[in-house]
């Protein structure tokens, strides 16, 4: 089964690359970003597209990458949380049982 799942994702890659290079051969014309700080140079429509998804890709995986080390740090100060929170009914548990 493992062989399976690798078949199915290099031809998912394969088609990919294929589509990646009929995109970029299929839309060669020349034209400049013109952002408002900026100009940038006369480079084909196929390149600016595939800058603009990598970057949002990598935007995308930053983000995430923050929110999950904010998950992880909320999840470590719940534990520890919970962790006094048994030591201190284990606590009282056992003067409870002195008492009586």
């Amino acid at each position: 089964m493992n062989w399976l799942k690798r078949i199915f994702i290099l031809l998912v890659l394969a088609a990919v690359f294929l589509w990646g290079m009929l995109f970029t051969t299929e839309n060669t014309a020349e034209v400049p970003l013109n952002l408002v700080f900026w100009q940038g140079p006369s480079t084909s429509v196929s390149l600016w597209v595939i800058l603009a998804f990598a970057a949002g890709g990598v935007l995308g995986l930053g983000l995430s990458l923050l929110l999950l080390a904010r998950l992880r740090a909320g999840m470590l100060r719940a534990e520890r949380r919970a962790e006094r929170a048994e030591k201190e009914l284990s606590s009282l548990r056992a003067n409870a049982v002195k008492t009586n």
